[in-house]
């Protein structure tokens, strides 16, 4: 049988694997794979084409002990899973076993020549790395050929979208991004367009969300007070064979507040303005231009990797409106939706835009969201609407000037609920001053 695909190796070190048999083993078994990692099995999985009607369909179906990956999901053993072009699979856990799990990009040969042929991105970027996957397709980034440049592109079957009604949003991202033009905001290179995809080519940002960003800083605070914690453990542990109980007590006491701090800890003050001064800069701009966004999240902004600056990014529910426009769909990702959506009443975009920035920056502060998470939807839709924002020990430490900014962002009110323009305006962003004790009691409005 002719070659009809590739497993493109994406490890170094490891090579690519030629595709011919209608069933084709992947694993140490396979001489082709020339794989002689231990966690990986003797057969893992297996690539298979399957003629459907005058369909080609590919499917993957995993054999291991140890598991396979697609996209970076776990799929379940022995489950067949549809596989299209540039998908990623990973032998092993991508994300606990980086130094031994290899992964390669799936390639269909015949899909690439007919993409190409009608007007596609395979003659004219490389595909590389495997960057992410969202709800419409794989993204994953691309070197230009005529000049070398790297981007990011977006594999969006549009034919599919069309279908389940949602190729509106795959419209509006690239309408919005076409009209855009500010250092804050993600660049579009181009969109190509085939029969049954749309590929968005954009500018390559290299840090990751600002989702990784929060976590990796928790996780420097909280290597940075291992040793702390430690020790307060190890003086609690002799007390309790001491029998001391007082003391233990107190001990105690200081490690579960210490330890609720770090938990609830993320970014310093001075990191939280820089970042979020500019997405409020973006977001003058776009309200400046009657752009909403409607999904502002801290996955949708974007580190260069250069100092802290950030890029706004996935505008797929974004929207060009009317200066009088008040939106009656509810968009986006409910954890960032303002009060006005739990109560089903018609929301002014732009301070919708503003309270989903408010969370963001309560997010960048306190490592989480200001609301208890564990409650029911019902419970948790209510304490939303009431503004019953949670009051972190974090908050009790940080300047007056950002409790003010989080209370005008957050509150319930979209009227009283400042503008980007208020909030760039704000002391918080003027200058620095010392942290008080007893800002939550100051801070009545929303805390």
């Amino acid at each position: 049988m002719d070659l009809w695909g590739i497993l493109k190796c994406m490890t170094p070190g490891h090579k690519d694997i030629p595709l011919q048999k209608w069933i084709e083993p992947i694993g140490r078994a396979n001489k082709e794979c020339d794989i002689h990692e231990p966690n990986i099995s003797s057969k893992h999985c297996t690539i298979e084409k399957r003629m459907i009607g005058n369909e080609t369909i590919f499917f993957i179906t995993d054999v291991s002990s140890n598991g396979t990956w697609v996209n970076h999901s776990l799929i379940d053993k022995l489950e067949q899973v549809p596989l299209t072009c540039y998908d990623e699979i990973t032998l092993l856990d991508p994300n606990l076993q980086k130094k031994k799990c290899i992964s390669y990009m799936f390639v269909d040969i015949e899909f690439e020549k007919k993409e190409s042929a009608l007007g596609g991105p395979q003659s004219r970027y490389e595909i590389l790395d495997f960057l992410g996957i969202g709800g419409f397709g794989v993204v994953r980034k691309v070197k230009r050929i005529s000049d070398g440049t790297l981007w990011a592109m977006k594999k969006i079957n549009i034919s599919k979208a069309r279908a389940k009604g949602e190729d509106k949003m795959i419209r509006n991202e690239c309408d919005v991004l076409r009209q855009v033009n500010h250092p804050s905001i993600i660049k579009l290179g181009e969109v190509l367009e085939t029969r049954d995809f749309v590929y968005i080519i954009m500018e390559f940002i290299s840090g990751g969300n600002l989702l990784r960003g929060v976590r990796l800083a928790n996780e420097h605070e909280r290597e940075i007070h291992k040793q702390e914690l430690d020790t307060l453990k190890e003086k609690m542990a002799d007390c309790v064979n001491k029998h001391k109980v007082d003391e233990y007590n107190v001990l105690e006491e200081k490690y579960l507040n210490l330890k609720e701090e770090i938990d609830y800890t993320a970014f310093s003050e001075d990191v939280c303005r820089l970042i979020v001064k500019q997405i409020l800069e973006a977001l003058k701009y776009l309200h400046s231009k009657n752009i909403i966004h409607r999904d502002l999240k801290l996955e949708n902004i974007m580190w260069t990797g250069k100092n802290y600056e950030i890029r706004v990014t996935d505008f797929g529910f974004g929207r060009v409106v009317g200066d009088d426009f008040i939106a009656g769909t509810i968009c986006g990702t409910t954890l960032y939706a303002p009060p006005e959506f739990y109560k089903r009443q018609p929301y002014n975009g732009p301070k919708a835009d503003i309270y989903s920035c408010g969370i963001v920056l309560y997010n960048m502060i306190c490592n989480s969201f200001p609301f208890d998470c564990s409650l029911s939807p019902s419970e948790l839709a209510r304490a939303i609407s009431e503004g019953k924002i949670i009051k972190r020990k974090k908050l009790e430490s940080s300047s007056i000037e950002l409790i003010d900014l989080l209370n005008n962002m957050l509150c319930v009110d979209p009227e009283k609920r400042f503008t980007s323009e208020q909030c760039l305006n704000h002391e918080f962003f003027k200058r620095k001053h010392e942290a008080s004790s007893s800002l939550i009691e100051i801070s009545k409005p929303a805390f």
